[in-house]
This record gives structure tokens, sequence and C-alpha cells, in this order.
């Protein structure tokens, strides 16, 4: 393949000389207009992101596993699905952009995780290719296309191989692809394992560099994780004049994490808080679009239908979640937000039922508000739906709460708080949490070792910066999986254990407070 010239381009803007030769698709019927898309249209889970941006347009390229395979190694002979968006709410499925090679190909078991670029007018994708059966079974392949629609093989592939005198050999994927304007060269970042380090800190972000994207420097460490086997979907990208490193881990609190830096370079040290959500987000990668904004993508697990001691409760690829907006605070914490595009639809009507507590209307506008008295005890207050809705937001906004010990709302819950999800603020810990409220309960009386694991919490984070007296609480349900945004800045999810359509409940332990603007909504885009 010939040498391209170096095209210098800000990383996460195109190039000035890009153009754009796509063409629409239509719409299949099977996404309703304006909800969020969730899965493909043939029920197809979605695995690792890899998110693209290109004049004026979202696209995102799904890792997807072959239809009804549910573990390693056949549910990871993943296809590149592409989708492609004006919006972020309403997605067109576009064809497969890379698919799986046959006997003898670096990619026979699987086009794994990679990243998108643009330079001048032609596309290039680097992907990991994973062939089981080579001695080194992870290598990094190259695809190039002049429309971003149709894409071909190198045949040079792979392109990149581990040193396995600096690298084992076992690891060694996830290429990121940026143009790094301050050195004027191509960088590409390698989730790999070091072959020297102690064992506890082998996982390391390992980076090449390129004039032209087709001569690759020897790799080199960048960034040294602790207790992480293999720092996997490595990003950097930048807020502001701060450079951030992103990773997911499956070992040591699995989830989606940031470091930050003065340059590219490193030194790359930790924040105020790890991540804005937990470990049902995972690999998540971003963008940044023609707002400037920095939008975040990543999935969240299915349910294992079998589940064994082997295999476990949950499943490799899921859900798309819904797009988040990050922000860096001056406190040092990444925040992450619902972006403006998730508007709020129709509203839906409730019923309110006060429980326990001294509950009472307050003055509230646009959405009603109510007190609530209930020191030294617990307080709830049901809100019962008018009709079901399969996606809606609903969200409040806490003040004078702040000395309560715990106080949040539930969803999806029932009149005996049975079933759910309840999103609660710890005010003096200074942390929130999601508990599933349907935590299976022993039978057998007096059984202490299982009653002490009921109402463990399936997500958590931290609030190290923000005052308890004042604070939104957002929540996205879309079916079973729960998505929910506290004060800007962290993100709870979870995949409930049923779904049922259900009420939504105010919830205060030891304190007082109001419960402002208590409002559920259609989501979605709505003209």
């Amino acid at each position: 393949m010939a040498a391209l010239p170096p095209l210098p381009c800000r990383f996460g803007e195109k190039h000035p000389l890009s153009t754009s030769s796509t063409s629409p698709v239509q719409l299949p019927a099977q996404h309703p207009a304006g909800q969020i898309f969730t899965r493909y249209s043939d029920g197809a889970p979605v695995g690792d992101v890899i998110p693209f941006f290109d004049d004026g347009t979202y696209h995102l390229f799904c890792l997807t596993p072959p239809a009804g395979a549910l573990h390693f190694p056949e549910r990871l002979r993943t296809t590149w699905r592409h989708l492609r968006s004006a919006d972020l709410v309403t997605w067109e499925e576009l064809p497969d952009a890379v698919a799986p090679g046959g006997d003898g190909e670096p990619d026979r078991d699987g086009a794994w995780t990679g990243s998108v670029i643009r330079a001048g007018d032609e596309f290039h994708i680097f992907y990991t290719g994973h062939n089981l059966a080579a001695g080194i079974p992870q290598t990094v392949c190259h695809a190039t296309s002049a429309d971003g629609i149709t894409w071909t093989k190198d045949p040079a592939n792979p392109i990149s191989v581990p040193d396995i005198t600096r690298f084992e050999g076992k690891d060694w994927r996830d290429p990121f692809v940026f143009w790094n304007e301050h050195e004027q060269r191509y960088w590409m970042l390698l989730s790999a394992r070091s072959a020297a380090h102690p064992a506890v800190s082998r996982g390391v972000v390992a980076v090449q560099t390129s004039p032209d994207l087709v001569a690759w420097s020897p790799a080199e460490e960048l960034y040294e994780a602790f207790l992480t086997h293999c720092p996997e979907c490595p990003e950097i990208f930048r807020l502001g004049e701060t450079w951030l490193l992103g990773y997911s881990r499956f070992t040591d609190r699995r989830g989606t994490v940031y470091r930050t830096a003065a340059s590219p370079r490193g030194p790359w040290h930790h924040l105020a808080t790890e991540g804005p959500d937990g470990a049902n987000w995972y690999a998540a990668k971003s963008l940044t679009d023609d707002r400037g904004r920095r939008i975040a993508f990543g999935w969240v697990p299915d349910r294992n239908p079998e589940p064994t001691a082997d295999t476990g409760q949950w499943l490799w690829g899921g859900d798309l979640a819904v797009p988040r907006q990050l922000s860096l605070a001056a406190s040092g914490q990444l925040g992450t937000r619902l972006p403006d595009e998730i508007g709020r639809g129709p509203e839906l009507a409730s019923t309110p039922g006060y429980g326990s507590g001294d509950w009472s209307a307050a003055p509230g506008r646009p959405g009603p508000s109510f007190d609530v008295e209930a020191p030294g005890r617990f307080g709830y207050c049901m809100l019962s739906p008018a009709r079901d809705a399969g996606q809606y937001l609903i969200s409040a906004t806490v003040t004078g709460a702040g000395s309560a010990a715990i106080f949040g709302l539930a969803v999806q819950t029932s009149e005996q708080l049975d079933r759910g999800l309840a999103i609660l603020c710890y005010p003096s810990e200074r942390r929130v949490c999601a508990v599933d409220l349907t935590a299976a309960r022993s039978e057998v009386a007096n059984e202490y070792e299982k009653a002490t694991t009921e109402y463990a919490s399936v997500a958590e984070g931290c609030l190290p910066a923000v005052s308890f007296d004042h604070i939104t609480i957002t929540v996205l349900v879309r079916g079973d999986l729960v998505e929910a945004f506290v004060a800007d800045r962290v993100c709870l999810t979870y995949r409930l254990p049923v779904r049922e359509a259900g009420s939504t409940a105010l919830l205060i332990q030891d304190g007082s407070g109001r419960f402002s603007d208590v409002r559920g909504h259609l989501v979605g885009h709505f003209e």
C-alpha cells in the first residue's frame, strides 16, 4: 500500500480537506421515531463501541457477536456493525464494516475493538485481529474506505505485533489512533501487558507513532496500571486544556476509568474520582462533535439466561447506553450528564400517595413539589403513573435534606417497595448508590449469611464537592435498563432482574427536606 502523506489535523476534528460521500439509508421500521436506540432491529446485542464524528454526523461502529452465541470464544467472533445519526437519538443501520476473516487470517476468530480516523479523503479503521490458533493471538489490523461505508482490509495485515521481549504475547489489542498535533505524528494506543513488571502492574497502555499511518515506530509504554490485568479500550482526548486518558478494566473494580495529564506524554495522575459510572457501563469511548462537546458511548451487559459457576450472571455485550456528555469540574471530578438532544417529551401524569413520614404538597413550578418531615424514621411517598411507558425520565430536585441519613428515589417499584432500583444519597458519606430492591430473600429463618447480602449496592459513586442540600436526580428507564444521573456528576447504571411497569417512590430516612419539580416524561427527540 502506498505511503500516505502526513495530514495534520487536531484530534477530535475532521481534517480541513475532508469531504462527505455518504448517502442516506432508510431507518428500519423497528426503531420507533423519537425513541432512544437500545439495540439492533434484529435484536442483536451491542458490544464495544467505536465512536467517530465526521461532517456533522455521529457514527458508531459496534462489535456484534454471531446470532445465538453466548460465551467465549463463539460470542467474541465479532463483526463491526455500523450506525449513523444526526441527533444522537435516531440511528440508521448501515452495512457491516468489518467481518471476521477466513482460515489462516489474523482476524479469523473475530474483528475486535479499534478506532476510526479520517486522513484527507480516505477513512481508516485500525482494529484487533483475533486468531486463537496463532502463536500471537491478538494483532493490529487495518482497513480503508473511500466513503466510510464500504471497507477493504489491508493485504499487509497484521500491521502491528507485540515485541515479546518487552511485552507479553497474548494481549495486544484495542488500537486507538489519533493525530498528535504537538508531535506532528499519528499515535496508536494499545492495550498490552509488560513482560517485565511485577504481576500486579503488568497491565499497560503502549503507544506506537507514525508520520503516515503506514510506518509505525516500535512500541513503548505510556501508562502503567496497578491491579489491572490489561487496560482495555484506551483513548486520549482533551477537555479544555486538560488531557484525559480513559480505559476500562475487568479486574479491581470493573468499569471505565480516567486519568489526567498536562500533555499526552503524561505523567498520568488520578482524578478526584476514577470515573463517572460503575461496573455496568463498560468499554466506553468518546468523540468530540462540532459543538465542542465530548460525548461518550458504552454498553450495558445482558443478563445470562443460563448462568453457571463458569459462565457467571452477565454476558459480554448488551444494550447501548444512552450517550453521555462529559465535563471536568474545577474540583477535579469528571462529570457526566444527558446531552440536550435526549429531550423531554409529553409529561407522564402520576398520582401521589403518602406513606410513612409527614408529607404535604408544597408550592412548586413547573412540576409538583412535596415537603417531608421524618426525623428518626423512614418516610416515603408513592407516585403511581397514569400509564405505562417503555422509555421515560423521572426527575426531582431535593433541597434541605443535607442532614438526612439517606434520601433519594426508587423507580419501577411497588407499594411494598420490593421491586425496582433505589437511587440513594448518603450526605454524611458524600456518596450515592443504587440498590436493587428485588434482591433475593432467604426463606430460611435466621439465616444470617444470606440476610446480610440483601440490599447491597449494585452501583455507586462519590460526590466529594457537591452540596447535598441541593441536588438533582434524573433517572432514565428503558424497560429493565436504568441509568440514573445525579448532580451532573455521576451516573449509576444497572439492568433490573425483572421488568415490571411500576411506580416511583420518594424516599428519606431520618431527616426532612423538599422534593421539587417531580416529573416524569417520555424521552427521545421531539419536534
